[in-house]
């Protein structure tokens, strides 16, 4: 299963700006979130990374 972190960073993407928003099923909801609270701007980046997640049966 792979879920994504939803990332917002300044623009040079220095470690201490990482902001960490949540974590989605999918890359279009980690999207949607970002478009709906505005978090889209020019001194700001949105980014996500990909996590596996195991999960046992």
């Amino acid at each position: 299963m792979k879920i994504y972190a939803l990332i917002q960073s300044d623009v040079w993407r220095t470690k201490s700006s990482y902001q960490f928003l949540g974590f989605f099923s999918t890359i279009e909801k980690a999207h949607k979130y970002a478009k709906e609270n505005n978090l889209f701007s020019c001194k700001w980046e949105i980014f996500w990374e990909e996590y596996t997640v195991d999960c046992p049966s």
